[in-house]
């Protein structure tokens, strides 16, 4: 039986039918960080703020956001320039400069809702911010 939902989610992905729910993959994700499996991310997340976020990116492809969220917000993947540059140089950012990508990866990275934030540890968060200013020219003087 798994063998038959494995080749129907093979099928899905094949077609191109793969349609991602921000919110629960968030929620996943963090189920999978929390240590002692005891914490509910939903009970720490507020939903309206987390849409209102993900809103940003409602015009580019679901792998490119699941890129961004978990590679480069959860796994800290901002820090690393050839990670940013790949995602500048992807179909997602075709119609833009690579400094209004930048810009946007910027904003993205420094409008993290709160109740997301507190999953990430303050100085990778910091480092993510300040390689993205740097980029988009950005910057606060936080440096």
């Amino acid at each position: 039986m798994q063998i038959k939902q494995k080749n129907k989610r093979v099928d899905c992905i094949q077609n191109g039918e793969i349609n991602i729910d921000p919110y629960e993959m968030l929620v996943r994700k963090l189920e999978r960080m929390s240590w002692n499996g005891l914490s509910d991310p939903e009970f720490h997340l507020d939903k309206s703020s987390v849409i209102t976020w993900f809103s940003q990116f409602r015009n580019y492809s679901d792998d490119f956001v699941k890129s961004v969220l978990v590679e480069g917000i959860l796994n800290n993947e901002f820090h690393n320039i050839l990670y940013v540059l790949s995602l500048v140089q992807s179909n997602d950012f075709r119609e833009m400069t690579s400094m209004e990508a930048y810009t946007l990866l910027y904003q993205f990275v420094c409008n993290v809702p709160k109740s997301i934030e507190e999953w990430i540890d303050d100085s990778d968060l910091a480092m993510s911010q300040n390689v993205l200013a740097l980029l988009s020219q950005s910057h606060k003087g936080n440096f």
